[in-house]
């Protein structure tokens, strides 16, 4: 304890500042944006320089981490105030590697009153967008992974077909267990994605359940809650 508190005399004499992991590099070269009692949840790798960083402020558990592995610059993330994570989001955008690269002016975007077991996000073309909307429910190992890593090409132009725009989840959407959603995946409004369906493309019907690999509409005219006095008592009308 005693070499603790003397590191930290010595460290305030020589200008390093305390910020719980996140370096003075980080925090000169980019916008760190992050409430103060969140700071023990959040871990970030970032290489590059003027990236935004915006945690609002939120009551997380202790256990809970959002980590961001970010390789560019002029980047985005936004996590609303009054999420609700039980394990985990990881973040990863752009890639240190030779056939990937940094990434610029990528926006990822989580709404306020979501919820999140656990997620991964990855993101490794530039000027994409990662949406999720506000009252969300994400289950146990979410892949929202929005890019295909590599080119595909007509073989006749030698074209790239499969250009990255984005994923969009709209408000209030239920995602189930190891539900996966691709690159130019929207998902309307009050919709529910069903355990280890693979999604991509417009679902952009209001009021539906989508299952299966690929996914596809399965019942219409639904609406979900996180809660229903009936439902684990197992009463009510609905036999």
């Amino acid at each position: 304890m005693k070499l603790k508190f003397i590191q930290k005399i010595i460290d305030k004499f020589r200008g390093k500042k305390q910020n719980n992991g996140i370096s003075d590099e980080i925090l000169k070269n980019n916008n760190i944006k992050i409430d103060k009692k969140n700071y023990k949840n959040v871990c970030l790798n970032i290489t590059g320089k003027n990236n935004t960083i915006i945690l609002e402020e939120n009551e997380l558990p202790e256990n809970a981490v959002i980590h961001i592995i970010l390789f560019g610059d002029n980047n985005t993330v936004e996590i609303k105030k009054n999420i609700q994570i039980s394990s985990n989001i990881t973040m990863e955008i752009g890639r240190n590697h030779p056939a990937f690269g940094k990434v610029e002016n990528c926006r990822v975007l989580i709404g306020e009153n979501t919820s999140v077991e656990s997620c991964l996000i990855t993101v490794l073309n530039s000027g994409v967008y990662t949406e999720i909307g506000s009252d969300c429910m994400l289950a146990n190992n979410i892949n929202l992974y929005n890019t295909d890593s590599h080119p595909i090409l007509d073989i006749k132009t030698n074209k790239i077909i499969n250009r990255v725009k984005g994923i969009k989840i709209g408000n209030h959407c239920w995602i189930g267990r190891n539900a996966t959603i691709l690159k130019n995946t929207e998902i309307a409004d009050n919709c529910i994605v069903g355990w280890g369906a693979v999604v991509s493309g417009k679902h952009t019907e209001p009021d539906c359940a989508v299952a299966g690999n690929p996914a596809k509409t399965v019942k219409k005219g639904i609406i979900w809650q996180r809660w229903h006095k009936d439902y684990i008592s197992q009463t009510g009308e609905n036999e």
